[in-house]
């Protein structure tokens, strides 16, 4: 049991009741000989008196930051707070939902447009295409940190790689860092090559066996 300061006691010597103190003025007059030891005391609750020398420890005292926080609560936050902040939490989707949504998307719409005729070439045939597409790289944009309906510029032949290719490279969070994280660069380094032995092998640069 600990007692706090502000806690009531009653205090007694023989028949006699003294009165009742806080706690802190009790252990100011036991300190300064106004009360004794042998003296008996009683708290609420209790079921009988018991001497002063058996009165219960004060509260420890509370630390030097605790105590610091009281009397400052608009204090700056602490060094080990800048230096680990705590994570933020970005909206929509990541890089392996974006790229497991979009091989779906695009299986599917593939069986579609040979089902239905559809015409990729036909710009209003295009549109529909793309319009599926739309709602998953708004949400992609938004968790790099790019506004949602750049989205929009996806519906532009050639122009659209300008947005699709930062959904497939870019972590969470990237508008605010403006740096790849590695899994990042690993993606664009693939695609690169890939995009590369594709030029060559389609123009037919490499020589032919004779």
């Amino acid at each position: 049991m600990i007692l706090e300061p502000t806690t009531e006691i009653f205090i007694g010597r023989g028949e006699v009741q003294k009165g009742c103190f806080k706690a802190a003025e009790v252990r100011l007059k036991l300190a300064n000989g106004t009360l004794l030891p042998t003296d008996l005391y009683w708290i609420e609750g209790m079921e009988e008196w018991h001497p002063l020398s058996s009165l219960p420890p004060e509260p420890p005292p509370l630390p030097e930051r605790a105590l610091e926080d009281e009397k400052n609560p608009y204090r700056p936050p602490l060094a080990e707070t800048l230096l680990n902040p705590a994570p933020v939490k970005h909206s929509g989707i990541g890089r392996r939902l974006y790229l497991l949504l979009f091989m779906l998307l695009t299986g599917g719409l593939g069986y579609l447009i040979d089902r239905y005729q559809f015409k990729p070439e036909s710009m209003l045939d295009h549109l529909v295409v793309v319009s599926f597409f739309l709602p998953i790289i708004a949400l992609r944009l938004k968790n790099i940190g790019f506004h949602p309906w750049s989205c929009l510029i996806a519906a532009v032949p050639l122009v659209s790689m300008i947005i699709l290719l930062p959904c497939l490279f870019c972590q969470a969070g990237y508008a605010t860092s403006r740096k790849l994280d590695k899994p990042g660069r690993i993606a664009m380094v693939v695609f690169l090559v890939l995009f590369v032995a594709t030029v060559v092998f389609s123009s037919g640069l490499l020589p032919q066996p004779s």
